[in-house]
């Protein structure tokens, strides 16, 4: 039990939260590419973007691997971006300080959550360069469904 949720409810409440993060993140990119005001998107999106990265730390594990060295780098660069948006008010050099490390947050929560071994098992989604870097898991419901997604 993890905050008094099942692993199956509390995975779940962690792939929406998510799912918002890269949902706002997007919407974020778009007012930034245009160049309009950021709006309350903008907050949702930064703080749902670290609670993927704090609720990732949350899952057992058995080492520290390579989804957690993302999770930290996420939070560090999340740092950046509210240093950026709250003190800097994204006024000069802390605008494009805001939009690197916005974007690099964006892109690192997305990778984890469509890419990573556990995000197979959780969403059911197979990304095509997996093999090469990471082996299926020797769990048995895991390994079919990366077979059957993969065709492997």
């Amino acid at each position: 039990m993890m905050l008094g949720l099942s692993l199956a409810t509390f995975t779940l409440v962690h792939v929406l939260i998510s799912l918002v993060g890269i949902g706002t993140g997007l919407m974020v990119m778009d007012r930034l590419l245009h160049n309009r005001a950021l709006g309350l998107g903008n907050t949702i999106f930064l703080w749902t973007t670290i609670a993927t990265s704090v609720t990732g730390f949350m899952f057992p594990f058995k080492a520290f691997g390579p989804p957690h060295m993302v999770g930290a780098i996420s939070l560090v660069v999340l740092a950046f971006a509210v240093t950026a948006l709250y003190v800097g008010k994204l006024a000069g050099a802390w605008r494009w300080i805001y939009v690197v490390t916005a974007v690099m947050a964006a892109v690192m929560i997305s990778t984890l959550e469509f890419c990573d071994d556990d995000a197979l098992s959780e969403s059911l989604i197979a990304c095509p360069s997996k093999g090469r870097w990471r082996r299926p898991t020797s769990d048995p419901n895991t390994a079919s469904t990366y077979g059957a997604m993969t065709g492997q």
